[in-house]
């Protein structure tokens, strides 16, 4: 394997496991919609105050968004959470949260940073644990850190033989 080679197989591999990804995200969103209808039927009322709070604690969590604060907009999702789990505009941010974070994931695994990847991933499971599509990304990541790794492993290998043979 030449040098050129060993660089489009590493471009080859990220663009595998994004589409693996995207592909898993598809199926894993449909499941969620179909799990969140469930779960969500019927829903509970909250009472005016709390809804007056919980209100403002979203109303942080589009700022925090809007400004790509994730995490802090995290923060606030889970306080919403805690006041109001049942309340519909509470689980359509932590859902949109959720699926800005795994985009960050997404991203993350393009520029082959798998730690991040997790990180981000892990963020969206305590915002949106409800999420069926995490499970599959988090083994998409590692299934693309091992390819990554072992990648490397073949590439390092190829140095080692074309220096002997230069030698």
């Amino acid at each position: 394997i030449e040098e050129g080679q060993s660089e489009q197989i590493a471009a080859r591999l990220r663009y595998l496991v994004a589409s693996r990804i995207a592909l898993a995200t598809g199926a894993a969103v449909l499941l969620g919609l179909v799990i969140m209808g469930v779960t969500t039927w019927p829903d509970r009322e909250i009472d005016a105050l709390t809804k007056r709070t919980v209100d403002v604690l979203l109303l942080q969590v589009d700022d925090r968004m809007a400004s790509g604060d994730l995490i802090a907009a995290a923060d606030y999702v889970q306080l919403s959470r805690e006041q109001a789990p049942s309340y519909p505009e509470v689980r359509e941010r932590a859902a949109s949260l959720a699926g800005m974070l795994k985009a960050e994931a997404r991203d993350a695994v393009l520029r082959g940073n798998f730690d991040d990847a997790l990180a981000q991933l892990e963020r969206a499971r305590l915002v949106y644990p409800e999420d069926a599509e995490l499970s599959t990304i988090a083994a998409s990541i590692g299934d693309g850190r091992q390819f990554a790794e072992r990648t490397r492993s073949i590439q390092d290998l190829v140095e080692r033989a074309n220096a002997e043979i230069d030698a």
